[in-house]
């Protein structure tokens, strides 16, 4: 019998009837730790052992301790997602987590869990009623955990972005027009926070950046909103943060019915001493504290009932401003800068959007460039020098005005540009072609008639010739 390699591990049975399979194997941190696989056969703990150990000969170590993904997961949330995610994302990973992660995957090895393993687990929640967003949610928050411990060398591959999901549909976002708009804010004009929905409805401002404005963020002489911060609330407390990106951090201009509405409340709601109140100079407060973005939004939702309008989310009115800003023409990287997003493919692909009016200009505007306006198609049998009513009439004589062709004279027809018909290239270069050939025809029937008339007057002249002839 041949004796074992160094490292290659050894695999007996133990008391309770199952196989484990052991070997000295190289952690993260360079020490040597024993580490241990089970399995319900000899071979299966053998087949575990070996791919560990070949795990090991390609580099891959092992961790220095088994955690499972509850841990790890913990342990990320703990030291890491602080300094990588924003405090509003942490608080939205935290409810995923106990809403989701935490009963189906909290126990499980995190080195252990495989795709099929995970796959099984997020059919069997889908079937158990988890939506699809649910599901996308959950994914993320494991994804980004399984993604630092694969950096740290824990796991060798993420598991989590292989595994399939039920087809999600996005919502479909319908933005108010621009009466729907009006009418909101006739309908907001009296309440004391008009000023937030005025600039949310002017600049499509995120809720927590239009709360988070302060007076010092208002350039009264350049007539300029800057954009510096967001206001966040959760776990019972304000806090203010940068805005989402760099990009969010913009400088607007102030209009002139956002400045009236801005010195409006400021007279009449400005009565907090800044130094008195919470988080500074906030321009919207209530009794010294800034105005939360669920009273915004429950205001907001009220605003509309009273105006008789269909419902949208407070955040769709960004969707409005960007979908009233490309119908008024106006460039998408412009709109990007007054949104605030980091790529343009945001502004152009989620934000805005089309609609019937649009779309019925576009599709009429094909229809007379392709059929003329009158239903006939442009094509060779069909041009816009078949249209009788705009024509300029040639008739090609000769210098003595006597018919080129014997019997008949040669009318030629041109037809002008018509207003409605659009005059293409390929019109133009016909019109050019049909123009050169005309005259060239003219040109040598003149010569020829011309010539005819010379022979006629020299053969007068010369009788002899004629008769040799």
């Amino acid at each position: 019998m041949t004796r074992r390699g160094i490292g290659e591990g050894t695999v007996y049975r133990r008391k309770d009837g199952r196989w484990e399979g052991a070997a000295y194997l190289g952690t993260v941190s360079g020490k040597v730790r024993r580490l241990r696989v089970y399995g319900r056969t000899r071979k299966e703990a053998h087949e575990k052992l070996t791919i560990r150990v070949a795990d090991m000969q390609r580099g891959i170590p092992i961790p220095d301790q088994e955690w499972t993904i509850g841990a790890y997961v913990e342990h990320w949330m703990r030291t890491i997602a602080p300094s990588v995610l924003r405090p509003t994302t942490i608080h939205l990973y935290r409810n995923i987590i106990r809403l989701y992660l935490r009963p189906v995957l909290y126990e499980r090895s995190l080195t252990r869990l495989t795709v099929t393993e995970l796959q099984a687990i997020v059919d069997r929640e889908y079937e158990t009623g988890k939506t699809p967003s649910m599901l996308r949610q959950m994914r993320t928050v494991l994804s980004a955990a399984l993604t630092r411990a694969m950096r740290e060398d824990l796991v060798v591959r993420n598991v989590a972005r292989l595994v399939v999901l039920p087809a999600y549909r996005r919502r479909v976002t319908q933005p108010w027009t621009s009466a729907e708009v009006a009418r909101f804010l006739s309908a907001a004009k009296s309440h004391r926070l008009y000023a937030a929905y005025l600039i949310v409805s002017l600049y499509g401002v995120r809720e927590g950046e239009v709360l988070g404005l302060r007076w010092s963020d208002i350039d009264w002489k350049r007539g300029q909103i800057h954009i510096r911060q967001q206001l966040h609330y959760y776990d019972g407390k304000f806090t203010t943060g940068a805005p989402k990106s760099d990009m969010g951090k913009r400088d607007l201009p102030l209009l002139q019915p956002v400045r009236v509405s801005l010195q409006n409340y400021k007279i009449h709601h400005q009565h907090i001493d800044a130094e008195t109140a919470e988080l500074g100079d906030i321009i919207f407060h209530t009794n010294g504290q800034p105005v939360s973005p669920s009273y915004l939004l429950w205001t907001f939702k009220r605003m509309q009932r009273k105006a008789g309008l269909r419902r949208i989310r407070l955040h769709d009115l960004r969707h409005t401003v960007a979908t009233l800003l490309k119908n008024a023409n106006v460039p998408d990287r412009d709109i990007q800068l007054i949104l605030g997003h980091a790529r343009i493919t945001t502004t152009q692909e989620l934000y805005e959007h089309s609609d019937v009016d649009r779309q019925q200009q576009g599709l009429s505007q094909l229809e007379r460039s392709v059929l003329g306006g009158d239903g006939r198609p442009l094509s060779r049998q069909t041009l816009p020098s078949d249209d009788k009513s705009n024509k300029i009439r040639f008739v090609s004589t000769s210098v003595e005005d006597a018919p080129i062709y014997r019997n008949a004279a040669i009318m030629v027809y041109f037809s002008a540009p018509s207003e409605r018909v659009p005059v293409t290239s390929v019109i133009r270069q016909l019109h050019a072609r049909l123009s050169i050939r005309f005259l060239g025809g003219l040109a040598v029937n003149v010569a020829v008639k011309n010539r005819s008339s010379n022979s006629e007057q020299w053969q007068l002249k010369n009788p002899s010739q004629q008769d040799y002839r």
